[in-house]
């Protein structure tokens, strides 16, 4: 039973993946308009997601300690 879960992360891992993520999202829905037109997603969720990015992008740069 367990290795049936680990291969079936194989499948569902990119499908949360590309339900969850924007920018994934946003070329999903550019490529395959049909494909995520069942979920409709608010331009807060897009937002917070993008300031989530931003965050992560400032605190990589300039973490060099002498």
């Amino acid at each position: 039973l367990p290795v049936l879960f680990a291969k079936a992360s194989a499948i569902h891992n990119p499908i949360v993946y590309s339900v969850s993520h924007p920018k994934f999202r946003e070329a999903m829905q550019s490529t395959f308009p049909w494909l995520l037109s069942c979920c409709q997603f608010n331009e807060k969720e897009c937002e917070d997601a993008n300031d989530a990015e931003e965050e992560v992008v400032a605190s990589e740069g300039g973490g060099e300690s002498a």
